[in-house]
């Protein structure tokens, strides 16, 4: 059996109960957005058309297997003393190259109104219920058919409001993925919000941007 089977067992996600960890009101959470181009978002903006190809996206496809905009979003983001480190290995590991400009990107950061219930992935949990830590690093076709029976089977009833998991491009700091029960914990304003081509913020992205190994524009 692969360490990451692509489709879930029901049966032992059924007798599973899930690893609920707490992520407290205040505790604050970092994201790159685009506000510009397509996919344009904004600082706390969930994402209701899906599935793309992130790793926890738990959208279903239409009957022709595209995605389209419906109820399910999501929210993806990182926490932590490292989690600004966490954003950019995360949003630019594809090229490796933090472009600045393209699409307008920003850093939002804000605290969660309230407490939020998240399914712990970084632990044995995985193991337990029929993965692995493969969930967090392995195909993400994968882990979005994990995602989604998540929360079908333990989102839907008000057990969990998204997914604790590890980076795989930051040496395993906490991200997470936030389902839209989660919304309501969203704060009316954020803590921080600039474009990262705000020159204030380049002696800060570019120690990290090397420390990555990443280029920068």
């Amino acid at each position: 059996m692969p360490k990451l089977p692509r489709t879930p067992d029901i049966k032992k996600i059924e007798e599973t109960p899930p690893e609920v960890v707490v992520l407290e009101k205040g505790s604050r959470i970092f994201r790159i957005y685009k506000r510009g181009g397509r996919g344009k978002s904004s600082w706390g903006g969930f994402r209701y058309y899906g599935p793309t190809g992130n790793r926890f996206d738990h959208h279903e496809s239409d009957e022709g297997n595209n995605s389209y905009v419906q109820a399910r979003g999501i929210l993806y983001g990182a926490l932590g003393e490292s989690a600004i480190e966490t954003c950019l290995a995360e949003v630019y590991q594809e090229k490796r190259f933090v472009d600045r400009e393209g699409n307008q990107p920003a850093l939002g950061i804000f605290m969660l109104d309230r407490d939020v219930q998240l399914l712990d992935l970084t632990g044995q949990f995985p193991t337990r219920v029929g993965a692995s830590q493969a969930i967090n690093t392995g195909t993400r076709s994968s882990a979005r058919n994990w995602s989604k029976a998540f929360y079908k089977y333990y989102a839907t009833v008000g057990k969990i409001e998204g997914l604790l998991y590890s980076s795989s491009m930051n040496g395993n700091e906490p991200c997470v993925a936030l389902y839209e029960q989660a919304q309501t914990a969203i704060p009316d304003d954020p803590t921080f919000n600039r474009l990262l081509c705000d020159p204030d913020l380049e002696e800060i992205l570019l120690p990290i941007a090397k420390k990555l190994g990443y280029e920068m524009g």
